[in-house]
């Protein structure tokens, strides 16, 4: 028997007693995203813009703008732990994920992301988090990010992680708990040089802090 997440999640997330009765009636389900016009439809958690940063934003231009679609999660292991990367050449912590390419969908592009930067050879999706919106003017850029939860299920091999990566000391550590993951990303906040870094700070601490609030670690 197989239910859609439409039917198992509130709030973009599953609740225990849910999760309790599908354990004990042994009920498989599956995650399927809610589309609407060939678009994934998610809670807008966060619209992040320049005016963050105590610049003039400029929504008059928006409309022109190119959209990039992302793909990211808070990934756990069997411990609970919380997979973070550090990106050691700027000193700043980040999700793992990235840009969503041409012909790929969210959950093509999250996979080949986990196992390019973690090297996470097989997860499950737990569930949806939300989206997350960044206004970047000086790029002309709106990024839209899917935001989820998912657990590993399969084996760590060496990740393939890009020039770009390699060059700015891309590592995987894993943080026992949300509280410590929120606390690393807001260290970052200090180290801030390039632009675009600011934007993935506040974007990462929107999700974190949107799955603390919503309880989704409770149960894991």
């Amino acid at each position: 028997m197989v239910f859609s997440i439409s039917s198992l999640l509130l709030n973009s997330r599953i609740d225990q007693y849910t999760i309790w009765q599908l354990d004990r009636l042994k009920v498989d389900w599956v995650y399927r995203p809610t589309i609407c016009n060939n678009r994934i439809i998610m809670e807008i958690i966060k619209t992040i813009t320049e005016e963050d940063f105590g610049r003039l934003k400029t929504p008059e231009r928006w409309s022109e703008y190119r959209i990039r679609p992302g793909a990211r999660a808070i990934l756990i292991n069997e411990l609970s732990q919380i997979a973070l990367m550090h990106v050691t050449k700027q000193s700043y912590y980040k999700l793992p994920g990235g840009g969503i390419d041409e012909g790929e969908d969210n959950m093509t592009a999250l996979k080949r992301e986990l196992l390019e930067e973690v090297g996470a050879t097989n997860i499950e999706i737990i569930s949806e988090i939300g989206q997350v919106d960044e206004f970047r003017d000086e790029w002309g850029v709106k990024a839209e990010h899917y935001c989820y939860l998912a657990k590993l299920l399969g084996e760590i091999t060496e990740p393939s992680r890009t020039e770009k990566e390699i060059e700015n000391g891309y590592d995987t550590i894993w943080v026992d708990d949300i509280d410590q993951a929120i606390k690393l990303v807001e260290s970052g906040r200090s180290s801030i040089i390039e632009y675009g870094k600011g934007f993935e700070i506040e974007r990462e601490l929107a999700v974190l802090s949107k799955a603390r609030i919503d309880g989704l670690m409770d149960g894991e």
